[in-house]
């Protein structure tokens, strides 16, 4: 299979948009389970000071 040097580029290029997109993505998910782990840890250390 012979793929057009035009046709191959913007395979490349939709290949990184989407590793980047996949990233940025996982990057967002890791934050909200990160952000909701220490709402969780600061409620417990609410509850053993209250």
């Amino acid at each position: 299979m012979i793929i057009a040097r035009s046709d191959w580029t913007t395979l490349v290029e939709n290949e990184v948009h989407w590793v980047v997109v996949g990233h940025q993505l996982a990057q967002e998910d890791g934050q909200r389970v990160h952000e909701s782990r220490k709402e969780r840890f600061v409620r417990a250390k609410d509850e053993s000071t209250r």
